[in-house]
């Protein structure tokens, strides 16, 4: 009986296989490259406005089954747009599509399930009046007719696109942003309907630069991203939960909400980030953009810390976002040219706030503030403003000094010899020329002090 049951078993494996066989060879033979690629031609003229062209289409089948896979090799959607620095909006040595068999013989439809592009060029373009090159998609008969515009995931069905070696490149003028992504390899899932997707998103890239108002903020660096997102097209509204990045190989946490108003050419952030833990300093600080490193100039900051940072408000051509940051130092040593003592064993926290439209309102507020300078312990807090001027402090300490480090403070004419120590609290306001170029008449201090050992010649 075992021995019957398995020879029909065997026989019906082998009638499934030869039906398959022949399936696969009537599929080859009725749509061969010649035969099938004026139709999927025919077809994406149905579904896009831009121009498709491709060199040939082939078909494969066991690998897919019960869906099939079209490659389409030599690629390109070519949508012209005045002023984008080229007409092609797509351009892939293979487009590769998997396409839903029952769908296509049935109702003579051609849904897409699947997209991979290989060896890819992307150049997204919106010009000054807000025209985008990747509005492809024709009008919807079901959607009133608004300045809205739909992706391709909203009309064919599209579940997954994939990404291997592409290079992406966005410019959005009225935005003054421009980015480019290079030797991107990614994968990112799509559920919704209509207006409204989101899925999962994981992308790497080799090197993404970033350029907002002719400021380069990220330059040539590595990226891994992997995120939920959500993105509503007729209020072009994207955002990013529960994403993990690491940028230059420091681990990130991200979350991100960019609404763009097309009434009012507004763009609405509000991206916070943090740090995965503690992270090394000097990686952090080589990321500051160029533009802005004249304010690091002179100064030397090694340690760990660990960050929390949020870019919040409107972006248009009167009005920048808000900047805030939290940062936590330990273990740090800080110097600065010109001054003749160092910080070390230093930690502190930090909160800096950047009012992008307006410089003078910068500062930083320093708490739980201690560290060691040559044989004195100090600790504090305070306030630092004027940041892009002659920087001003008023600040709090507290310590234990040793007053022989305080002839290093001294002109080098000025010959003391200065021994003891002092225990006790001072407030101090003075601006950092009074400090670089020993004006002590114009510092105010005050404060009390218990002063033992006292020697001074």
């Amino acid at each position: 009986m075992k021995t019957t049951l398995k020879i029909i078993a065997w026989a019906l494996s082998s009638f499934i296989l030869i039906v398959l066989i022949a399936i696969a060879v009537s599929i080859w033979w009725v749509f061969t490259p010649e035969k099938i690629t004026p139709l999927v031609q025919k077809q994406l003229q149905t579904m896009l406005t831009c121009e498709t062209r491709f060199d040939r289409v082939e078909l494969t089948f066991f690998s897919t089954f019960p869906e099939f896979t079209l490659h389409l090799h030599g690629f390109s959607m070519v949508q012209p747009v005045e002023g984008a620095p080229s007409d092609t909006l797509v351009r892939a040595s293979a487009a590769c599509a998997t396409v839903d068999v029952m769908e296509f013989f049935n109702n003579d439809a051609l849904v897409v399930r699947d997209v991979l592009l290989q060896d890819a060029l992307i150049l997204a373009y919106v010009d000054s009046a807000g025209n985008a090159n990747y509005q492809i998609m024709p009008p919807s008969d079901e959607l009133p007719d608004t300045s809205a515009f739909e992706l391709p995931v909203s009309r064919l069905g599209i579940e997954k696109v994939e990404l291997e070696n592409a290079r992406i490149r966005y410019f959005d003028v009225p935005m003054k942003l421009k980015a480019d992504l290079k030797n991107v390899k990614a994968r990112m899932t799509v559920e919704g309907v209509k207006d409204l997707f989101s899925g999962k998103l994981n992308l790497q890239t080799g090197s993404v630069a970033l350029e907002y108002d002719s400021i380069a903020y990220l330059h040539e660096v590595p990226l891994r991203i992997s995120t939920s997102y959500s993105f509503e097209m007729n209020r072009f509204i994207l955002q990013l939960s529960d994403a993990e990045l690491l940028l230059n190989e420091l681990p990130l946490t991200l979350g991100v909400r960019i609404e763009n108003n097309s009434s009012t050419g507004n763009m609405l952030l509000d991206i916070a980030f943090g740090s995965d833990g503690k992270l090394p300093v000097k990686p952090l600080l080589a990321m500051v953009p160029e533009y802005y490193s004249d304010y690091l100039e002179g100064i030397s900051l090694d340690g760990m810390a660990s960050l929390q940072g949020r870019l919040r408000g409107t972006v248009n051509e009167h009005s920048l976002p808000h900047f805030t940051l939290s940062a936590e130092l330990e273990k740090s040593s800080f110097a600065y040219k010109g001054m003749p003592v160092e910080l070390r064993e230093m930690s502190g926290k930090a909160d800096i706030d950047f009012d992008l439209n307006n410089e003078k309102n910068w500062h930083i507020k320093i708490k739980d503030f201690d560290a060691q300078t040559l044989n004195s312990h100090i600790r504090g807090g305070g306030k630092v403003d004027d940041l892009t001027g002659d920087m001003r402090f008023d600040l709090i300490a507290d310590g234990d000094l040793n007053l022989a480090d305080a002839e290093t403070l001294l002109p080098e004419d000025l010959k003391i010899d200065l021994k003891g120590s002092a225990q006790g609290a001072l407030k101090l306001k003075f601006r950092l020329s009074e400090i670089m170029e020993f004006q002590f008449d114009k510092i105010l201090a005050s404060g009390r002090f218990k002063i033992s050992n006292f020697f001074l010649a």
